[in-house]
């Protein structure tokens, strides 16, 4: 079991640098807060917000919520292409070495 806690990014009040002090913790679990449900998130946004919490001493763990957007929930609108946006970001978190979405 790897021991993280929540980072909410570089607007939290609680710095990498303070979870870094917290005994038997190794890293983090963080989002990309400028992303709305459905839009992409691309390998060098990962690659950044990875490479910030690793520049600190922590390891990026896993990433708390890739939000569904509501037409894949309800079957409508710009479902497919939420669903592509969808896939290739989780194809992205991949590629950066995250393999866990909560």
């Amino acid at each position: 079991m790897k021991m993280t806690l929540r980072w909410f990014g570089k607007q939290d009040t609680v710095t990498l640098e303070n979870i870094r002090q917290i005994p038997g913790v190794t890293g983090v679990i963080s989002t990309l807060y400028n992303k709305l449900p459905g839009q992409l998130w691309t390998q060098e946004e990962i690659k950044e917000l990875k490479e910030t919490v690793e520049n600190n001493g922590l390891c990026l763990w896993g990433i708390e919520s890739v939000n569904v957007h509501d037409d894949i929930k309800t079957g409508r609108g710009n479902r497919e292409l939420y669903i592509d946006n969808y896939i290739k970001t989780l194809e992205n978190l991949g590629k950066e070495d995250i393999h866990m979405v909560c």
